[in-house]
C-alpha cells in the first residue's frame, strides 16, 4: 500500500433555514458504535460524553445528524486546478461528512483528502490555500475573475471518480455581470444543494499534518543570539499557519514573531512534533503515526465543536440584528432566548476532553477564533434584548394603569359621597324599546367614570399633545 505523504481537511461551516431544503441523496446516516472499531473506541475514551454528542448520532439525545456520502470510490479525487500551472494536484477523497444541527439551522460539509505524491512545501502551501476557496474573494476592474485566480483563487476544483458525473467549478458566473452574490460553488451545491449560505468568507477552515522530512534540520535548531527556537521565525511555518499560499501576509518581523508564538503549540518539539492554529487553520508537523492517527481522529473533531460554536454565534448575531431592525416581537425573542439556553447547555463547552494536550489545543482553537469573548459580547446582546422587552412590557402595564386610574379615582370618590341607592336600576320593567329605566344620577356616574378616561387619554397622549403646540403655537 502506498504511503500517505500529506493530510489535508476542508470544512465548510453553513446556514440554512429548513432541514428539508439539504440535498441527502446520496448521504447515508452514520450509527455511533463506540466498542465497533478501535478509531470509534479511542473517540469514546478522548472526549467528555457531552462532546460526543455534539459529533455523532449518540443514542442519548444527540444534537448532530452525521452522515457521510455514499457515492466515493477507491479513485475519487479532489482535483485543484491553478491557472497558469501546467499539472493540477490530484488529491484522494478518502471520505466526505456531513454534520447538520437542526436545532442552530448550521451544519458543517468536510472534504478529507490524501496525498501520496511527494509534495514540496510550496505545493502544500498552494494546495491548501487554492483548494479552500469557494468565490472570488475580489474582481478586478480589468482582469475581472483572471487577478483573482492569478493570487489565490483555483482556476478549476472537480471532484472526480464518483458513482455521479463529475463535478467541475471553474468559476465562470464570474466572467460576466450580473455578478452572483452569496455564491456557493457547484462541489457543494452539487452534494447538499443550493439553499444553503456560507457563514464566514470565501474559505473553508483548513486541517492539514505533514511530514518533518521536508523541512531542513535548521528548522527546529535554536537562534543562539536569541535563544528562539528558528521555527518561530521561519516563512514556512507562518504561511503554513495562516494558510499564505503565495508569499507571507504579514511584513513586520515583531508581528509575525508574536502572531506565531502565539498560534504555536511546541509540547513535542524536540521530537519535530508542532501544531499551530489560527482562526482558518489547524496545521502540524509530525513523524509518528499516532499522532497523525490524532490528528485525523480526534484533533480534527475538536476543530468540528470549535467551527459548529463560531457558526451557532455567527448565526445568532445575525438573528438579533434581524430581530432588532424588523422590530422586536415577544415571541421571536422568547424562541431565540430558548434556543440560545440550548446553545450554552448543549453544544458550547470550556472543556470537551480530560487529556492534557487535548485541554491545550481546545483552548488555543477557542482564543484564536475569539470564541470566550464572542460568546460574551452574544449573552449581552441576548441580554439587552431580555431588558427591551421586560421594559417594554412594564410599558404596557403602566399604560394600562394611567388609562384607568382617573375613571378607577372619579367613580369611588362619587360613591363614597352619593346615597348609593340613587344609582340602583328604577325596576319599571321595559319599556316598548326593550331597556330599562335608568336615574339621571346612574347615569351622571356613568359619564363621570367614562370622564375619567377621557382624563387617562389625554395623559398618555400628552407627549404628543404638548409637541403638537410647540409646533402649531
Amino acid at each position: 500500500m502506498s504511503q500517505v505523504l500529506s493530510h489535508h481537511i476542508f470544512l465548510f461551516p453553513f446556514s440554512f433555514n429548513n432541514k428539508k431544503d439539504i440535498t441527502l441523496d446520496g448521504w447515508i446516516m452514520q450509527v455511533y458504535a463506540p466498542t465497533s472499531d478501535p478509531v470509534s473506541y479511542n473517540q469514546h475514551s478522548y472526549f467528555h460524553d457531552f462532546a460526543e454528542k455534539i459529533l455523532f448520532n449518540h443514542k442519548d439525545k444527540s444534537i448532530v445528524e452525521h452522515y457521510c456520502f455514499a457515492k466515493l470510490t477507491d479513485q475519487s479525487q479532489y482535483e485543484i486546478k491553478i491557472l497558469d500551472k501546467a499539472a493540477s494536484y490530484l488529491l484522494t477523497i478518502k471520505d466526505i461528512q456531513l454534520r447538520l444541527f437542526e436545532q442552530f439551522k448550521i451544519g458543517i460539509l468536510q472534504f478529507t483528502l490524501e496525498s501520496f505524491e511527494s509534495l514540496t512545501k510550496e505545493d502544500i502551501l498552494l494546495i491548501n490555500d487554492f483548494g479552500r476557496r469557494i468565490y472570488p474573494q475580489y474582481l478586478d476592474k480589468e482582469k475581472l475573475v483572471r487577478s483573482t485566480k492569478e493570487n489565490f483563487l483555483a482556476d478549476r476544483i472537480s471532484l472526480k471518480n464518483l458513482l455521479i458525473p463529475e463535478i467541475v467549478e471553474d468559476f465562470a458566473s464570474f466572467n460576466n455581470p450580473p455578478y452572483p452574490f452569496n455564491y456557493i460553488p457547484n462541489h457543494i451545491t452539487k452534494l447538499i444543494g443550493n439553499n444553503v449560505s456560507a457563514i464566514l468568507d470565501d474559505r473553508m477552515f483548513v486541517l492539514c499534518i505533514i511530514n518533518p522530512n521536508k523541512l531542513d534540520r535548521s528548522f527546529w535548531n535554536t537562534d543562539p543570539k536569541s535563544k528562539t527556537q528558528n521555527y518561530l521565525k521561519n516563512d514556512f511555518w507562518y504561511q503554513y499557519i495562516f494558510v499564505d499560499g503565495n508569499g507571507k501576509t504579514c511584513q513586520n518581523d515583531a508581528m509575525a514573531l508574536k502572531l506565531v508564538q502565539e498560534a504555536t503549540n511546541e509540547r513535542w518539539s524536540k521530537y519535530n512534533t508542532l501544531f499551530g492554529v489560527s482562526r482558518y487553520s489547524f496545521v502540524g508537523i509530525a513523524s509518528w503515526d499516532k499522532i497523525n492517527d490524532d490528528f485525523l481522529n480526534l484533533y480534527s473533531q475538536m476543530a468540528t465543536i470549535c467551527l459548529a460554536q463560531r457558526a451557532a454565534v455567527i448565526r445568532f448575531s445575525d438573528k438579533i440584528a434581524e430581530i432588532s431592525s424588523n422590530g422586536i416581537e415577544t415571541d421571536e425573542v422568547t424562541t431565540l432566548y430558548k434556543a440560545y439556553i440550548e446553545f450554552r447547555n448543549k453544544l458550547f463547552f470550556r472543556e470537551i476532553t480530560a487529556q492534557e494536550q487535548g485541554i491545550e489545543l481546545y483552548d488555543l482553537l477557542q482564543k484564536q477564533m475569539r470564541l470566550e469573548k464572542e460568546v460574551k459580547d452574544l449573552d449581552e446582546e441576548i441580554a439587552e434584548l431580555n431588558t427591551f422587552m421586560d421594559s417594554q412590557e412594564q410599558s404596557g402595564l403602566t399604560k394600562v394603569a394611567t388609562y384607568f386610574l382617573p375613571a378607577s379615582l372619579l367613580a369611588a370618590i362619587a360613591t363614597f359621597f352619593s346615597d348609593k341607592d340613587y344609582y340602583q336600576f328604577d325596576y319599571i320593567g321595559l319599556n316598548c324599546y326593550g331597556y330599562q329605566n335608568i336615574t339621571c344620577r346612574y347615569l351622571g356616574l356613568i359619564a363621570l367614570v367614562l370622564f375619567g378616561f377621557g382624563i387617562g387619554k389625554v395623559i398618555l397622549k400628552w407627549d404628543n399633545i404638548e409637541k403638537y403646540f410647540r409646533k402649531n403655537g
